[in-house]
């Protein structure tokens, strides 16, 4: 009757995972400690087009665009001296062959018996549109500090920009002991 009673709750907690794991949209990835996959739930083939069972033995930084390589190399190491989780944003390579954004939460995970470390455990979530986002937010910002510094007719530098370039340069003065000199024209009529 104990047995049975225990056989229920693993079916009980198999089912729970199995109902996780399945519908998650994040994708949920075990790995070992250098980063090579040992699980990638199926949400994997909605985001990025893979087949789970693809990237099994797979390293994670395997599928990083070439220039985001190194620092999802770095992330993984940086897990074992005693920073048990990070965050990372790198592209990443769909099965297409194109490249999307990601987010990555990283957690060392332990052996429940011995407590050493024994794996790693990554959610992995799409931010493709929020980077898109933020890349137009980034130039609007640009674009408005333009404006912000410029006379709209002229394109000459404003009173603001001139309040910006003297702070700099009596900071400079005073940083440098030499002195200062400003040359103010009034041009009426150009």
């Amino acid at each position: 009757e104990e047995r049975s009673g225990i056989e229920q709750r693993l079916q009980h907690i198999a089912s729970i995972h199995a109902l996780v794991t399945e519908n998650s949209r994040d994708v949920i990835m075990l790995a070992d400690l250098d980063g090579r996959r040992t699980y990638v739930s199926p949400a994997i083939e909605g985001m990025k087009g893979w087949r789970p069972e693809e990237l099994i033995d797979r390293k994670i930084s395997e599928l990083a665009h070439p220039d985001d390589r190194a620092k999802v190399e770095d992330t993984i190491r940086g897990l074992r001296p005693g920073s048990e989780d990070a965050m990372i944003e790198y592209r990443s390579q769909n099965r297409n062959g194109e490249y999307s954004w990601v987010e990555a939460s990283l957690r060392m995970f332990r052996d429940t018996k011995t407590g050493i470390p024994s794996g790693i455990l990554s959610l992995v979530r799409d931010i493709t549109e929020r980077k898109h986002h933020e890349e137009l937010l980034l130039k609007a910002n640009q674009t408005l500090e333009e404006l912000a510094i410029a006379d709209a007719l002229t394109g000459v530098a404003n009173r603001r920009r001139f309040d910006e370039c003297l702070a700099h340069e009596w900071s400079r003065s005073a940083r440098l002991q030499k002195p200062l000199s400003m040359l103010l024209i009034d041009a009426d009529s150009f």
